[in-house]
């Protein structure tokens, strides 16, 4: 799997740019290097904040595509998945992060909430 940051994911961002200039900088340092797990995930929270879903998602997904161990990719992503109503693909990423780091008790906490919706 390669990183996406195609035309479609840069005009959304470039359009909440205008919104919020602090994440120009980091919209920049992606297209140099679109390896930086942590921009991603910043990026991911912008645009969750924005109930950007589908496009946080993405973000999220490229965190963990850069670092498959990157327990804040799963575990955002699958806030975005509950937030979006996909309890079942949430609780695929809470249990990711509990696979990497089984004291992670934010995602345990997670995981309960999600299996109780």
């Amino acid at each position: 799997m390669s990183v996406i940051i195609d035309d479609d994911i840069l005009l959304i961002l470039y359009d909440l740019a205008e919104r919020d200039r602090t994440i120009l900088p980091v919209i920049q340092s992606l297209e140099k290097d679109p390896k930086d797990s942590s921009s991603w995930i910043s990026l991911g929270h912008s645009l969750s904040e924005a109930e950007n879903f589908e496009s946080a998602l993405r973000c999220f997904d490229n965190a963990t595509i850069v670092d498959s161990k990157n327990t804040d990719g799963w575990f955002y992503g699958g806030q975005t998945l509950f937030d979006w109503g996909k309890y079942e693909k949430a609780i695929e990423s809470y249990e990711k992060v509990i696979e990497i780091d089984p004291k992670n008790t934010d995602a345990w906490d997670a995981l309960g909430l999600a299996l109780g919706s």
